[in-house]
């Protein structure tokens, strides 16, 4: 479940009836991740519309995505 509050987003996981709430930039990913993405994608769009170095959008989407892979809110294919 889910649900935007402007920038924000709130996101239930079910199974542990735990909440996050994402800012804007985290809920930006994980709108990206709902479709079938390429991490390479997600960066490059974080680099753009956040005016980020490269290097600092890769870390910063690798290790978010990590943590909603561990939390099992998302699932990494291929």
């Amino acid at each position: 479940l889910e649900a935007d509050f402007g920038p924000r987003k709130v996101v239930v996981h079910t199974a542990d009836q735990l909440s996050y709430v994402l800012n804007e930039t985290a809920s930006d990913v994980w709108n990206f991740c709902r479709g079938s993405k390429k991490i390479d994608d997600i960066i490059e769009h974080l680099v753009k519309k956040y005016d980020l170095k490269m290097a600092r959008a890769k870390g910063d989407a690798r290790m978010f995505i990590r943590e909603l892979k561990k939390r099992k809110l998302v699932r990494i294919y291929g």
